[in-house]
């Protein structure tokens, strides 16, 4: 995913191969296309009105094919006349010229995959101090099926070699198999996303996307071809030291080698949760996704998924549905005798049987087992603290609930390991109270709010 600028030609799918030059960028604002002296636009377009080309195609001064996908645009006429068109790419391969947005294999690489991972050493013994032996090609660690398509874990051997030198690295990827041919967006969105998600949260560090590879459909026959992808996509900045996935200082709840189960079982479990709990998944990790956000947008990330996750795994009414009738027709019948508009007003009130925010945020922490015992030995009142400063900071206004900015940071805190347990329990993972209380990190949050 490194940015570059590229010149070359480019044209619409059938039309004329010598094209029109002009140059693709891929920075922080995404992909665009600059073309200079011609347009791609469609013979019916209306001067100034937007329009959309699936494919582009065209070809680099050093002779690479490339395809545009889902190019965006405005009318500004056709042919030399117009000096200078650019459009907006929401998807660029680079390697070969796409028929379509359909997609038949993908394969995505991330900063932190091979410290998750672990996987065995690519040198073996050589059976001498001058004899080093590289264990070569790619290596399956696991494998899921997901829905209809196959999903993967591999190591290969990458890098580059003469007769003076020798250059190689260990390389890892998740891959996905389709099933069938899938739109680039889906692949990235239910695929790629989940996975993504996966190793941010059991690490509980943001981690960046490095490399994507995806195989487009080839209706005509022709040999499908690997190609280079890019896309826009908000990311935190690049690390230049990939820092330890292991210790009691680092924040990771769970490796491969520390899952209870095999890798291709922890896989199809997570999908599975991850697709019934998008939202959830969506707020929690967000502030790792976009790290450079406001502690107090932090905050309500966490809370927001706090409240989300309590609502679908606990009862939210505050009385059973017997006790609750008994207890508003007693209340209506003692009433009954006031004015008009005031038993109007008790009785709407009395519709609502709600459980209170503070009393869900409890349960979800009591739910954790010891890590809840800590956080409650600490500060007993937390789940109050919690709703309150949510109401403060969701709604403002009230001085009574405002809270001090370092006081929110260690509440969020504290919350969000507080889901991470919650949820690595949900996997049936199995001693998750342990790996949570030995990490410093929570530790040292506790503290902060000890009262």
């Amino acid at each position: 995913m490194e940015y570059f600028s590229v010149e070359g030609s480019w044209w619409l799918p059938g039309g004329d191969t010598v094209g029109i030059p002009g140059m693709l960028t891929f920075d922080s604002g995404g992909l665009t296309l600059v073309l200079h002296g011609g347009s791609l636009e469609p013979s019916g377009a209306q001067f100034g009105e937007p329009f959309a080309v699936p494919v582009v195609h065209g070809r680099t001064r050093d002779g690479q094919e490339v395809s545009l996908l889902d190019a965006d645009g405005l009318a500004l006429g056709i042919g030399p006349a117009v000096k200078e068109a650019d459009y907006r790419v929401n998807l660029a391969l680079l390697g070969c010229h796409a028929e379509g947005n359909a997609i038949v294999q993908a394969e995505a690489e991330f900063d932190y995959l091979d410290a998750w991972l672990a996987p065995p050493s690519i040198r073996e013994d050589g059976g001498g101090l001058d004899l080093i032996t590289v264990r070569p090609g790619r290596t399956e660690l696991a494998s899921a099926a997901v829905d209809n398509d196959n999903v993967h874990l591999v190591a290969r051997v990458v890098g580059k070699w003469s007769d003076t030198s020798v250059h190689l690295d260990r390389s890892c990827a998740f891959s996905i198999d389709c099933a069938q041919p899938l739109r680039w967006q889906e692949i990235v969105n239910r695929r790629i996303r989940p996975f993504h998600d996966l190793l941010t949260f059991t690490l509980g560090r943001s981690v960046r996307m490095t490399g994507l590879q995806l195989t487009p459909d080839s209706a005509s026959g022709s040999t499908p071809r690997v190609c280079k992808a890019y896309f826009a996509a908000v990311q935190p900045t690049a690390n230049s030291v990939i820092r330890s996935v292991k210790g009691a200082n680092a924040p990771t709840l769970l490796t491969a080698a520390s899952a209870p189960m095999g890798l291709g079982a922890l896989l199809k479990r997570w999908f599975s949760l991850w697709d019934e709990l998008q939202e959830e998944m969506a707020w929690l990790l967000a502030p790792d996704y976009a790290p450079f956000m406001y502690s107090v947008h932090k905050f309500l990330c966490a809370f927001q998924c706090a409240e989300s996750l309590a609502k679908k795994r606990f009862d939210t009414r505050e009385l059973n549905k017997s006790t609750y009738k008994a207890r508003k027709l007693a209340v209506e019948e003692a009433i009954a005798d006031l004015d008009d508009e005031t038993v109007t007003w008790a009785k709407r009130k009395l519709e609502r049987n709600d459980k209170l925010l503070r009393d869900l945020i409890t349960e979800l922490v009591q739910s954790t087992g010891a890590v809840g015992d800590a956080v409650f030995a600490a500060a007993p009142d937390f789940a109050t603290a919690v709703t309150r400063a949510r109401a403060g900071t969701a709604h403002g206004g009230s001085r009574a609930e405002a809270v001090e900015l370092i006081d929110l940071h260690w509440l969020g805190e504290i919350l969000r390991w507080v889901l991470r347990a919650r949820l690595l329990a949900e996997l049936v993972l199995t001693d998750i109270e342990r790996r949570v209380l030995e990490r410093e990190p929570f530790r040292f949050a506790v503290e902060q709010v000890q009262q």
